[in-house]
């Protein structure tokens, strides 16, 4: 096979590499063989499940051994699809030369700078189309396939990471409100929660922090723990923000290492600064959104003397949530 055709799409969920791919190299005994007649579609519409499977399984491997994919400076770990299969028969492209050739979709959600390159070896060339235009990869070269320096893809992911996908972040933040129900504090408090996390989360974007994954399920359970002690702290009768701050901050750098792990990987390595500041802008935003939704609502009866059960029973509710998630998650590493 002299080239492999693709195609780069990008959507909300991430971007996909398209390939066409000829049925015949998914044989891993007629792939280098030149006098080997190139399968037509009948042929590969004739074929059984069985072989079809085969077919999946060579081509993910073989794609895998010929392209190199490195989102933000890392090497990309991408996952692979074929969307020929999702009908029944399956919906094979018909060419105009009748050749046997399905698609596999090479797909991952990392924002940033992408390149894609073909390894040395007896490998064909890339060709890639996007947007109209070609890319022509050769073996032993990469190509940039999408710019980096997207700042808004980092900071919608930072505000994503909240809003709508971090139940416990959401309910640290609500854990926050319930302290007291003051503007100006409660923008110190997501200040400094904000400063805190974009400090761990830098140190593990450079490298430069490193937890075990062994530490990853203890790192949850803390995090939980964090809730019930956000919640409790607002029950002292004896409110000082000067220490409320600083607890606050050392939760953030708690926090911090958790979203490491959830967003380091779309932290571009070759624009370390502007893209952790972006993605920490997103969560902040995120937090304000939140901070000034809770203030909203509770303008008209903030001031009147219910106000303060409901502040008591929200810290609690915050507190046992923290907690329930703790245990959930302490039998969760015992099971």
């Amino acid at each position: 096979m002299e080239q492999l055709y693709s195609e780069f799409k990008e959507s909300e969920e991430g971007w996909r590499l398209e390939v066409q791919f000829d049925a015949g190299y998914a044989d891993p005994v007629t792939r280098d063989a030149p006098l080997v007649p190139q399968p037509t579609r009948e042929w590969l519409l004739a074929q059984s499940e069985e072989s079809w499977a085969e077919m999946r399984r060579e081509a993910e491997i073989y794609l895998r051994e010929l392209l190199t994919i490195r989102a933000n400076g890392r090497d990309l770990d991408w996952e692979a699809s074929f969307p020929d299969w999702e009908a029944s028969p399956p919906d094979f492209p018909e060419l105009l030369n009748g050749g046997g050739y399905f698609r596999v979709n090479v797909a991952g959600e990392e924002p940033g700078r992408l390149v894609i390159g073909v390894r040395e070896g007896n490998y064909p060339k890339l060709i890639v189309e996007r947007e109209g235009t070609y890319l022509v990869v050769d073996k032993g070269e990469q190509k940039e396939v999408r710019e980096g320096g997207r700042w808004w893809v980092w900071l919608r992911e930072g505000y994503r990471h909240v809003i709508p996908l971090g139940w416990d972040h959401v309910l640290f933040v609500f854990g926050l409100f319930f302290y007291r129900r003051k503007l100006l504090e409660l923008f110190h408090q997501s200040l400094a929660f904000t400063v805190a996390h974009s400090v761990t989360l830098g140190l593990a974007a450079a490298g430069l922090v490193m937890l075990p994954e062994s530490w990853s399920g203890p790192l949850e359970v803390a995090i939980a723990l964090s809730l019930v002690l956000v919640g409790l702290e607002n029950l002292r009768k004896e409110r000082r923000l000067k220490l409320r701050l600083f607890l606050v901050f050392l939760l953030g750098l708690l926090h911090g290492l958790g979203f490491a792990g959830a967003l380091a990987n779309y932290v571009d390595r070759e624009a370390l600064v502007p893209s952790v500041a972006a993605l920490n802008i997103g969560v902040e935003l995120a937090q304000i959104t939140l901070l000034g939704l809770a203030w909203l609502l509770t303008i008209k009866w903030s001031e009147k003397p219910a106000y303060e059960k409901v502040r008591v029973s929200g810290s609690l509710l915050v507190a046992a949530a923290g907690a329930y998630w703790a245990v959930t998650r302490l039998m969760g590493l015992f099971a």
